[in-house]
């Protein structure tokens, strides 16, 4: 376990920090902030407001921590990454075991509620990814909800890996936006190497948000609080896209839960 700090939002550039874990998920090896909503949004804001620097925040899951025994990539990614939220009640559990404040900080909360920090603090924010469709129903919503906020742009990449002359455009396009707020919705764990890749070239902060998105611009419906406290909100989301998902459930959540096993039971991989 690890203390690290971060800047209150009433005071991005001095004053008063905030203390908070990072507890270190075996055997997965990617380290995992034990932080309240509330403190999470202070963290991003408040790096937002610096003077330009590339960080990024990855929201992890159970498939999140699954990619990163499939890929070494995607593991690098998580270990570099400037903050990780545990955005899966399995990873709340685990981490409940290391620290009495493991809070599960979910990526439908985190986006409305750094949209408003947002809104309050006049730092602009640029939407990568999703579709078309999704972000003029994203732009509706904001202009509804968060009229003051400043939007500096919008892209919905094409499908598929982007031509090096459409991934140099989108650098160039959110550079141009003044944007330092980034949200990217390219999904896991496209967007994770997406934003370890770009960091540095954008003078940003970016958050991977994923589905999130689609949440957030109405197109897809929230489980009920009680199936969210217990970890079921899967299987709203296998409800509303069983071809794409059924699979991946039953791969990620069968491999998370044998690497635990084998983990504790000490039986290595072979």
């Amino acid at each position: 376990m690890a203390v690290s700090q971060i800047p209150a939002l009433s005071s991005a550039r001095s004053g008063p920090t905030v203390q908070f874990e990072t507890l270190r998920l075996e055997p997965f090896g990617v380290s995992v902030a034990a932080l309240m909503p509330d403190e999470a949004v202070s963290c991003v804001i408040g790096w937002a407001r610096e003077p330009a620097r590339g960080r990024y925040v990855c929201l992890a899951n159970v498939h999140t921590l699954v990619e990163t025994t499939r890929h070494k990539c995607v593991s690098t990614a998580l270990r570099r990454a400037d903050l990780v939220l545990p955005d899966g009640m399995p990873l709340v559990w685990q981490m409940s075991g290391l620290s009495t404040h493991a809070t599960r900080i979910a990526g439908m909360d985190f986006l409305p509620a750094l949209c408003r920090a947002a809104e309050e603090t006049r730092v602009p924010v640029f939407f990568l990814g999703a579709t078309d469709e999704t972000l003029r129903a994203v732009r509706e919503r904001l202009e509804r909800e968060h009229p003051r906020l400043i939007v500096a742009g919008m892209r919905a990449p094409s499908f598929g890996r982007p031509r090096l002359s459409e991934r140099q455009d989108i650098l160039g396009q959110i550079r141009a936006s003044k944007a330092r707020l980034v949200f990217v919705a390219l999904g896991c764990p496209k967007q994770e190497l997406w934003m370890y890749r770009y960091q540095d070239s954008l003078g940003a902060v970016c958050v991977g948000v994923g589905g999130a998105i689609d949440v957030f611009a109405g197109l897809r419906r929230r489980a009920p609080r009680t199936m969210q406290r217990l970890g079921l909100e899967w299987i709203v989301r296998l409800a509303q896209e069983p071809a794409r998902l059924w699979r991946r459930y039953l791969e990620t959540n069968t491999i998370y839960a044998w690497t635990l096993v084998r983990h504790r039971l000490g039986i290595r991989a072979g």
